[in-house]
């Protein structure tokens, strides 16, 4: 085992014991108390889960894997999704921007993966995912606040912007094969 491989073994064992303390956390805030404990279980468990993204990274060579859009020939053409007044975009990169002749572009929302994945096409582009950098950490949405915002907290897992600006990641797919769901 390689140093780095080791220190990222150790990494991911590190963040796998703070999740189980924080589970263990909530356990027994809840034997302790009645409702007024809820808060304090619900940090725990939140924790929890944020240990786990971290070592689950860790066990990923401390990477993780993300959605991109691409052009047809598999050239990557966004690695920067972002969400406006009507619903999430891309903003493409220069190249892209002068082949397909716009900056930003929404791919297609049909319910159907064939149909998007069509239609999509028809716009010059894929959504495949690459593997980059990754870290974990804790988000709210910019209108949280007081007690209520405080419960919109997640535990998320977010590219290293600055290895996507390098340019430093790997390509894993550039299309999604998707499965609709039969009911």
């Amino acid at each position: 085992m390689s140093s780095t491989q080791e220190r990222l073994y150790i990494e991911q064992i590190k963040h796998l014991d703070k999740a189980a303390q924080h589970v263990r956390d909530a356990a027994e805030s809840f034997e302790r108390s009645d409702t007024d404990g809820s808060l304090s279980q619900w940090s725990s468990v939140l924790h929890g889960t944020l240990e786990h993204l971290r070592a689950e990274i860790a066990a990923n060579g401390g990477t993780a894997v993300f959605p991109a859009l691409f052009l047809l020939d598999g050239t990557v053409a966004s690695t920067h999704q972002a969400s406006g007044q009507y619903g999430p975009f891309w903003v493409l990169n220069d190249a892209a921007e002068e082949e397909l002749g716009r900056r930003f572009l929404n791919t297609s929302s049909a319910q159907s993966a064939k149909t998007r994945a069509a239609n999509n096409r028809k716009k010059g582009v894929t959504v495949g995912t690459i593997r980059v950098a990754a870290y974990a950490d804790l988000w709210a949405p910019e209108s949280a606040t007081g007690l209520a915002g405080a419960l919109q907290v997640s535990a998320r897992v977010f590219p290293n912007v600055e290895a996507l600006k390098a340019g430093d990641f790997t390509v894993v797919t550039t299309e999604v094969i998707e499965v609709d769901d039969a009911a």
